[in-house]
This record gives structure tokens, C-alpha cells and sequence, in this order.
């Protein structure tokens, strides 16, 4: 890491020569462990957000006209494309990769599955709310909507964070 991106990330280790380095230290060392924190709640890495963006591609390629399944299914909606995109920027870190799906309504749907049997469907359609339903272990059923524009619905989050990390899946 070059000392330029040091300051950039680490600010505050830029402190004055006035700074008196005993009592700055527990502060810088509290806003240090903020920060890397805050790195590892981050959302998708680069590689992974990449990666799903190409499969929303060819998925908006794929429906972007009427009757795309051959059975009156809508047009993907510019607005689901937006929103999309946005859960994407705010899906964990350690969730793992979510497969992504055209729903006849226009919506798009991210789906998780795993060996244990348990499935988690997030769907956004552009309304500023997300749809989502999960089946888990031991038959436990979650569903329900909530309101989605600034981050993602801590009841989604947590079911991620639980039942579908990388090292589970």
C-alpha cells in the first residue's frame, strides 16, 4: 500500500505535530479498527459484483420484450434493472452468489440455495420494496416485504448473514 493510499484510507494517522502521540493513539488506534470494520461490512466485492452484472445482462437481453417465456410474460422494467443493481451494491460480503431470474411480472428475482435444502428468493420490481421468502432449516418459513431504497431491510440482511454465507453454501 503506497502512503498515498494510506492517507487516503487512514486519514487519521495524518495528525499534526502538535498531536500529543500518547493520547492520540487509543483514538487513532479506536478510528483504525472502525474503519477495517466497516471494510469487512462492506458490500460485494468488485470481482462478485461484476460478475452478477454480466448475468443481469444477458438476462435483460434475454427479456426485455413482451412475452419473452412464451407466456405473457411482462418486459423486465427499467425501474427492477435500477433496483436490482442497487441490492447488488448492498448484498454482504460473505453472502454467497445469489443466481439471478426473470419473473413474468417484470421483476427480478435472486435466488439462493443450499445443500441442506433451505432457499432464499429476493425480488425487486422497481416500487421501492422488496419481496423476499426463505425456507429453512428445520421447515422455518420467513416472507414478507419491506420498504428498499438506502440499504438492504435487516430482515433480508439477516437471513443472509445466517443461513447463506460462502463457507455454508
Amino acid at each position: 500500500m503506497t502512503s498515498a493510499t494510506a492517507f487516503h484510507l487512514f486519514p487519521t494517522f495524518a495528525g499534526t505535530a502538535s498531536d500529543n502521540a500518547v493520547s492520540a493513539g487509543p483514538r487513532v488506534a479506536r478510528e483504525l479498527f472502525q474503519r477495517l470494520e466497516s471494510h469487512l461490512n462492506r458490500p460485494v466485492t468488485t470481482a462478485k459484483t461484476l460478475a452478477l452484472r454480466e448475468v443481469l445482462a444477458d438476462i435483460i437481453q434475454e427479456c426485455s420484450r413482451a412475452d419473452w417465456d412464451g407466456h405473457g410474460a411482462r418486459p423486465v422494467s427499467p425501474a427492477a434493472i435500477v433496483e436490482s443493481l442497487l441490492l447488488m451494491r448492498f448484498l454482504p460480503r460473505s453472502a454467497s452468489v445469489p443466481e439471478i431470474v426473470a419473473e413474468p411480472s417484470g421483476a427480478l428475482g435472486f435466488e439462493w440455495h443450499d445443500d441442506r435444502g433451505s432457499a432464499f428468493v429476493v425480488s425487486v420490481s422497481g416500487t421501492g420494496r422488496i419481496n423476499y421468502a426463505a425456507i429453512l432449516p428445520g421447515g422455518t418459513r420467513k416472507y414478507g416485504a419491506e420498504r428498499f431504497s438506502r440499504e438492504l431491510p435487516s430482515v433480508v440482511r439477516e437471513i443472509l448473514l445466517t443461513h447463506f454465507q460462502k463457507s455454508r453454501v
